[in-house]
């Protein structure tokens, strides 16, 4: 495989600031290869690997609503204008 630097050499006038979207598609494509196999590992094994299909879950982790943020967002134009009160749960 090419690396970055063989692949800019290459291109006739390369400038970075003025490639086309389809110009970078293309460089990019040359710096990937697709999958040709696939194999299934033990979990330690598959370190540092990269999955062939998603892993979806078949049960709900945590088991009930969560939400893991440090504060909420709240749509201040659908809140009735003046003074509300807001219900603290939890």
């Amino acid at each position: 495989m090419k690396t970055l630097d063989q692949i800019a050499a290459a291109l006739q006038g390369y400038d970075p600031k003025a490639l086309s979207a389809s110009a970078v598609n293309d460089f990019l494509s040359q710096l990937v290869e697709p999958v040709a196999a696939t194999e299934s590992v033990g979990v330690f094994t598959a370190l540092d690997r990269v999955l062939a299909e998603d892993v979806i879950s078949p049960i709900s982790v945590p088991p009930h609503d969560n939400s893991a943020m440090d504060g909420f967002a709240l749509a201040g134009a659908q809140l009735a204008s003046g003074t509300t009160t807001l219900k603290m749960v939890g």
